[in-house]
């Protein structure tokens, strides 16, 4: 009996794989709202990481997923102790692989490989450690689709923030 229960559990999430929610030529424009972060953790926060990042649907079936690539900007702005304000901008390009995808959830990984700009009003006399450079990230995140075209979105990782929250909309 056992083996049956097991054998229905792992083959029911099978026929939940019917229409792809993220394939080849689809564009995802996604927009978040950032909780922590490298960038802002005990600053007082004057605006909150925002993040927008665009994707595009480059293969079917590379495996058991689909890969895609994309831009991703992302900005917040905090200030320390000495009234010291920081901006703090992330730009680059992002590579993400969708290995679960059903009609209503994608759940993919990926990195990002770019360029972290910091604007202060006095970076010589700060505490802040991160200077302007050279940006990477390594992320998961996943969509659930509300209707074939928008979405609500999480992401966890390292980009300008360590989790975003927020809705993404298919073209």
């Amino acid at each position: 009996m056992k083996k049956i229960i097991i054998f229905i559990l792992l083959i029911i999430p099978l026929y939940s794989i019917k229409a792809q929610s993220f394939e080849k030529g689809d564009q995802v424009f996604n927009l978040g709202i950032g909780i922590g972060g490298a960038y802002n953790s005990g600053y007082s926060i004057m605006i909150p990481p925002i993040s927008a990042s665009f994707e595009y649907g480059l293969t079917n079936d590379l495996g058991i997923g689909n890969f895609g690539v994309g831009l991703y900007a992302g900005i917040s702005s905090v200030k320390d102790n000495f009234e010291t304000h920081f901006t703090p901008i992330v730009i680059g390009i992002r590579a993400a692989y969708h290995f679960y995808k059903t009609e209503k959830v994608d759940i993919y990984a990926g990195a990002l490989l770019g360029f972290r700009m910091v604007e202060s009003d006095n970076i010589g006399m700060s505490t802040y450690s991160a200077k302007s450079g050279i940006a990477w990230d390594t992320f998961v995140g996943a969509r659930y689709y509300w209707t074939p075209s928008l979405t609500v979105m999480t992401e966890l990782g390292y980009g300008i923030s360590w989790l975003t929250v927020g809705i993404a909309y298919k073209l």
